[in-house]
């Protein structure tokens, strides 16, 4: 679907010349109230779903409220046509009232830029809703309005050419409840000439349809004798006409004419001429491929000659001066052509100055607004730039004093603050403080920071720079060398052999040094200090450089010669590595040798391994001194190899008591279990496990060398699963079975009674189809150490007594309505399931089949047993038959007696297969006195609500049986009292 000529909503205008030729004409008569008259720019009609099947329907429209005249105020209300897609008659009108709060004044004023008339544009969006049924076809509706400016350039007699918006409900959009595109903000009223124009028309749609954009012709609409039709007359509608040389590709003429991306909505171009031009845009709404709605947008664009604006722009030698009170001015302007200075904007008296670069010396400190005031040529456009600048001859100072009280392992500077500003109004609110030396660099912004420097640096450079709070700036420095004193001792504590010396430190010459005590110390260079003492000693030293002092100590520990105890003599059975020396001394160093013979020669501790007895010596030193030294040595003895005479493993059928018997010689025995819980000594012992089980042999020769070794003792027992016992139903196969579970076992079966067994009865497993409960019997037989084994099964074998099934029925032919009665020559207390037509119990032992109709049937029936066994039967050939409808089935009384004794107080029909009756009663005169066309309704002996007298009446019957018999019959009723 699109709205315009593939919807038939175009009908071809008129031709160009004509109705210029027309529209002057008529301009000359009417002159001014023509101008007046003119008011339509444009708008848009959209429409929102809102479910069943409500529409929002939303009309945009805009005015021109300069040349508008009073009667082309906005309609209220504004009638809306709603017209049948297919024959474009009217549905319905809506009349939908002016919203005066939704309206909006846009009074586009000209301004500097722009030559030529103000515009003034009034906006109101009108806002109503519809329910539309749904119509194959579609719907289309509609606004008209008449008129157009008349300088419109592009558009032939705009001042008698209305406007008329148009969207189309479709089918598609019925069934989907979809919603049409919505349009963002109109395009700008003023564009200039020359100057090319980029804006996006980009619309937004809920439904997330694909949209695709496009220029259109917008459609007639309302003339001047009729501005405003209520209702809109019907569809199709012309379009615009456009003037010469203005058509849809080139809407505002020139070489880069006005277009519009279709797939982004960018509108762009150059226009170059200048005057008023008539635009529209169409949003069509695409879904899987398929066009869905379309809506359009229309306006006007005015295309105005523009100028550059002056721009006013200048730079300052210095914002801020605080050592003269004489500022100058660079002006950096574009476009301008005059020139105001004001040295105190706001200031009624300020000095001014027309000079393109001045400099001015203010009278007085303080900070001041400093505007630049720049016109063009004709003075029209003017622009405006104000710089604040502050003036002062300040006297503030910065000074700070330092101290460093700790330099051991890093270096702490701690510096104090003595910076003012002597004038009343100002202080010092801003401090920077800058710590370098080589590689660092470190800022603080606190008053009294707290530096911290990790290594020793000459020539460290500390900067105050402070602010005041009028922002003038003072510095000031001081540079010192930042020492780390470290008294360079080798540790807390020193150790000498007794009758050494030792040098207390390395240390700093440039460094001052107090040391305490002095007796034993050789201090001929107090840095290098040598220390004798014969016994233990803590020495004291403070060091410093002048600015910073750090104290120290040491401790001299004095060490007599090492004496240590080594065991003699150990033992390595087999060869088995020995720890020399188990407990060895870590303040001591040890040499061992034979070194080979060790893991680590070096060790307190080392682990000798050797095939023969062998001698071990060991020099040992004292750690802190290499002067103190002792000796000593230790033998590793290596008895010869232990045979323990084990018993061999053993595998044997089932579990008899077994005597093992160790053979060796000279050796003490102790018998394990595998958890290593002692179970016997000596070389004999007997045991009987219960399943495969492991031993441990050990034997103890006299130098104290262990030997174990395993012996498994492994009684076969058998390891299978028989199946379980089984409950069949006779006729059935069931499996009996034996699951060999270690498959290392040769195992061999023999089943038995053969009676019912299926195939070979030497398998692991058999199947069985008894007629009677049996128990089988299985011999089980490892073939490879002769045990037997024997399992039984028992299958219980289920049947019914008699086996057969047999059904009965009571008779085997039986008219409509009647019922067979069923039943079997089994046992009723078993459970029961019948199938057939009219079955009412189908779970009872003696059910009635009532069939609805005529015909021959079939009942079957299943019966289980309380094992879940079933029989299964069936009987056929059971025949319904009609009933004969005659006064075999059908019966009416001869008399009756309604005296209300409740005995044959109602005369009715009686019959099982009456499908309709007739029963007419007439007295003796001929009158009837009682009709009924239903069996269920008799007669109470009443004629127009009285009891009638005894008496004889005559009456006519006719009845309906099924399928399709009739009888008829008459005769007398007595009525009794």
């Amino acid at each position: 679907m699109q709205l315009g000529k593939s919807i038939d909503l175009v009908r071809k205008g008129t031709g160009g010349r004509c109705l210029r030729f027309l529209c002057g004409a008529v301009l000359v008569i009417f002159g001014q109230w023509e101008v007046e008259a003119t008011h339509i720019i444009g708008g848009d009609l959209t429409y929102r779903c809102l479910g069943h099947d409500l529409y929002e329907i939303r009309l945009t429209m805009r005015r021109d409220c300069f040349l508008g005249a009073p009667l082309t105020e906005f309609d209220n209300p504004a009638s809306i046509g709603v017209f049948y897609g297919d024959n474009f008659s009217l549905f319905m009108e809506l009349l939908t009232p002016l919203r005066t709060d939704d309206t909006l004044n846009q009074h586009l004023i000209s301004d500097c830029t722009i030559s030529g008339n103000d515009v003034c544009v009034e906006e109101t969006i009108y806002v109503d809703t519809i329910s539309l049924p749904f119509y194959a076809p579609g719907y289309i509706i509609a606004y008209q309005r008449c008129c157009r400016n008349m300088t419109l350039q592009n558009v032939v007699d705009p001042l008698n050419t209305g406007m008329t918006l148009v969207t189309r409900i479709s089918a598609e959009v019925q069934m989907t409840q979809n919603s049409s595109p919505v349009f963002g903000e109109f395009p700008p009223i003023y564009i200039c000439v020359d100057k090319p124009i980029s804006f996006d028309f980009a619309a937004t749609d809920v439904s997330g349809d694909s949209l695709v954009y496009e220029l259109f012709t917008p459609f007639l609409g309302a003339t001047d004798p009729l501005p405003r039709p209520q209702p809109p007359p019907n569809p199709p509608y012309d379009t615009v006409v456009w003037a010469t040389p203005y058509h849809l590709g080139n809407l505002l003429g020139g070489s880069d004419p006005i277009r519009i991306d279709r797939h982004t909505g960018l509108i762009t171009g150059t226009p170059i001429l200048i005057g008023q031009f008539l635009v529209g845009v169409r949003v069509l709404a695409y879904r899987d491929g398929k066009l869905v709605t379309a809506v359009t947008r229309e306006w006007q664009y005015n295309v105005r000659a523009c100028r550059d604006v002056p721009i006013a722009d200048f730079d300052v030698s210095s914002l801020l001066n605080c050592h003269s009170l004489s500022v100058d001015f660079t002006e950096q302007s574009q476009h301008a052509d005059q020139y105001l200075w004001i040295f105190d904007y706001g200031n009624a008296g300020s000095a001014t100055s027309h000079e393109l670069n001045p400099s001015f010396t203010f009278t007085e400190e303080g900070f001041f607004d400093v505007a630049l005031i720049v016109n063009d040529f004709d003075s029209i456009c003017f622009d405006t730039a104000v710089t604040n600048v502050g003036v002062f001859e300040s006297a503030l100072f910065s000074n700070f004093t330092l101290d460093i009280p700790e330099c051991a392992e890093e270096i702490s500077v701690h510096p104090m603050d003595q910076s003012d500003d002597p004038h009343p109004d100002y202080v010092v609110n801003e401090w920077m403080w800058i710590l370098s030396y080589p590689g660092v660099q470190d800022t603080s912004l606190q008053q009294n920071p707290i530096f911290t420097i990790t290594q020793s640096h000459d020539g460290v450079l500390l900067t105050l720079i402070v602010t005041s709070s009028n922002g003038c700036t003072a510095t000031s420095s001081q540079t010192f060398d930042a020492h780390i004193i470290n008294v360079p001792f080798a540790g807390d504590t020193l150790r000498i052999c007794k009758g050494s010396s030792i040098l207390l430190i390395d240390g700093d010459p440039g460094f001052s040094y107090q040391w305490s005590p002095t007796s034993s110390l050789d201090l001929t260079i107090p840095s290098k200090p040598i220390a004798s003492p014969i016994e233990s000693t803590t020495y004291t030293v403070t060091v410093s450089d002048g600015i910073c002092t750090v104290t120290d100590e040491v401790h001299v520990f004095v060490r007599e010669l090492p004496e240590v105890e080594i065991p003699g003599q150990d033992t390595s059975c087999f060869g088995a590595p020995v720890v020399l020396n188990p407990v060895g001394d870590t303040e001591f160093s040890y040499s061992w040798s034979p070194a080979g013979s060790v893991n680590d020669p070096n060790s307190p501790s080392p682990i000798a391994q050797v095939s023969q007895t062998t001698w071990f010596v060991v020099t040992i030193t004292d750690l802190t001194t290499e002067q103190c030294q002792s000796t000593d040595s230790v033998l590793v003895v290596v008895p010869p190899d232990i045979n323990l005479g084990a018993p061999a493993d053993t595998t044997y059928c089932e579990t008899p008591a077994i005597t093992l018997t160790a053979t060796g010689t000279g050796l003490e025995y102790i018998w394990y279990t595998s958890l290593g819980k002692p179970i016997g000594s000596g070389a004999v012992i007997t045991v009987q496990p219960q399943e495969e089980t492991i031993y441990i042999l050990e034997g103890r020769d006299s130098f104290g060398c262990e030997v174990q070794t395993t012996v498994t003792l492994t009684p076969v027992l058998f390891d299978y699963t028989p199946s379980e016992d089984q409950r069949i139903c006779r006729g059935e196969t069931t499996v009996l079975s034996i699951q060999n579970n270690n498959l290392a076992q040769n195992l061999t079966y023999l089943w038995t009674p053969q009676t019912g067994i299926i195939g070979p009865n030497n398998l692991s497993s058999v199947a069985v189809m008894p007629l009677v409960t049996t128990t089988y019997t299985v011999q089980i037989l490892n073939a490879d150490l002769g045990c037997t084994a024997e399992e039984t099964f028992e299958v219980v074998v289920s049947w019914f007594d008699p086996p057969e099934l047999v059904i009965n029925v009571d008779e085997d032919t039986i008219t409509l309505g009647e019922s067979f009665i069923l039943s079997t020559n089994q046992d009723p207390n078993l459970f029961f399931f019948w199938d057939g037509p009219g079955i009412m119990n189908p779970n009872s032992a003696t059910p009635l089949g009532t069939p609805a109709s005529s015909g021959i049937y079939t009942y079957a029936v299943t019966v289980t047993n309380s094992d879940g066994c079933k029989l299964f039967g069936s009987i056929s050939n059971l025949t319904v038959v009609n009933p004969p409808c005659n006064m075999e089935d059908v019966f009416i009384p001869d008399a009756f007696s309604p005296n209300d004794d409740g005995d044959n107080d109602i005369l009715q029909v009686y019959g099982n297969f009456i499908s309709a009756l007739e029963l007419r009663i007439f007295n003796r005169w001929g009158e009837q006195v009682f009709v009924s066309m239903d069996q269920n309704i008799g007669w109470d002996g009443r004629f127009k609500g009285k009891e009638l007298a005894p008496d004889v009446f005559g009456y006519y019957l006719r009845v309906e049986c099924p399928p399709d018999k009739s009888y008829f019959t008459k005769g007398n009723i007595t009525l009794f009292k």
